[in-house]
């Protein structure tokens, strides 16, 4: 694992501050659109408008957990195929 980590880090080290910078500017993005959205939800004084800034924040939120979800299927081995034993 450290033969593919090590060349891997050494690649991208002089890179890293610009990771970071992408990295943080998406997620201050995410966290304006969140923000933005809740506060629609919130103080708008059309019903109609809350509901669908309601539902934007919902998708929103759910984002995070279907990458979560994503990677972690990633990670796994793959199935297996065959014959199953019963």
């Amino acid at each position: 694992m450290h033969d593919l980590v090590n060349p891997l880090w050494a690649a991208l080290a002089p890179y890293a501050g610009w990771i970071l910078a992408i990295v943080a500017g998406v997620l201050a993005g995410y966290l304006l659109l969140v923000g933005v959205a809740a506060l629609v939800a919130v103080l708008h004084p059309d019903e109609a408008v809350r509901r669908d800034a309601r539902a934007v924040l919902r998708l929103l939120l759910a984002f995070p957990r279907q990458v979560l979800a994503l990677l972690r299927r990633s990670a796994q081995p793959p199935p297996r195929h065959g014959r199953r034993r019963r």
